[in-house]
């Protein structure tokens, strides 16, 4: 459980101890997705809280009809996206990516009731890539960041 009682929005990481998959929030709406490592990172709202436990079952992509999945092409042995959806962004740097295959990181979003987000990248030590200050609309779907240039309805560029 993580309960964020200030007025704007925190985004950490923690030690869950489940399997990987992605969990029903049990203390409000959306989801939680643990990677293959045990670990979260949730960004929580403001004046609110977010909850996972035993005995919930996981589903093997985020719940809710409206998500995001990111590949983003970098040689950063490290990546993180920093997103805004309706103008509430994570806090910097963002979210850890997981490694999609060589060469591509990936990310699963859910956008609650948006149909696009703004996004930027970051290797966590201050190279980030942010279109040249203009950031990288993504819809739903499936998208690819690959030099600059965002891919809508793109195919899993690592195969399957």
């Amino acid at each position: 459980m993580a309960i964020n009682n200030e007025s704007g929005s925190i985004t950490r990481t923690f030690t869950t101890g489940l399997p990987a998959g992605t969990y029903p929030n049990v203390a409000g709406s959306g989801s939680v997705t643990v990677n293959t490592n045990g670990t979260a990172t949730v960004t929580v709202p403001g004046k609110s809280a977010i909850a996972i436990r035993v005995g919930t079952s996981p589903s093997p992509s985020p719940t809710g009809d409206n998500t995001a999945t990111v590949y983003y092409k970098t040689s950063w042995g490290t990546a993180n996206i920093h997103y805004g959806i309706d103008g509430t962004w994570t806090t910097a740097p963002g979210i850890a990516m997981d490694t999609a295959c060589t060469g591509w990181k990936k990310k699963t979003v859910d956008l609650g009731t948006a149909g696009n987000f703004q996004v930027t990248f970051n290797d966590g030590s201050g190279n980030w890539d942010n279109n040249g200050g203009k950031n990288y609309t993504v819809g739903t779907g499936t998208s690819t960041v690959k030099d600059g240039v965002v891919t809508g309805n793109a195919a899993n560029p690592c195969g399957s």
